[in-house]
């Protein structure tokens, strides 16, 4: 049995199953961590813009009641 590594091309995939039709296909670990590793700096980012809009609207509102805006500093 023979076995051929891909990256995440469809193309390849299909030239690969028509060239080797027996053969086991097997995608990469190169490429399927980079995709990991993509879509959780994009979750990173999502979810340190909502808090930056969350804080940004703590201080305004501290500010239109007149307080001083103190952030919650957690220790190391």
């Amino acid at each position: 049995m023979k076995e051929i590594t891909l990256d995440m091309a469809n193309n390849m995939e299909h030239a690969s199953r028509m060239s080797f039709p027996e053969a086991i296909l097997t995608t990469d670990h190169f490429h399927v961590i980079k995709l990991a590793m993509e879509a959780m700096q994009h979750v990173r980012i999502k979810y340190r813009w909502e808090e930056l809009d969350k804080e940004n609207k703590t201080i305004k509102e501290a500010k239109d009641k007149g307080l001083k805006y103190v952030p919650t500093v957690f220790k190391k």
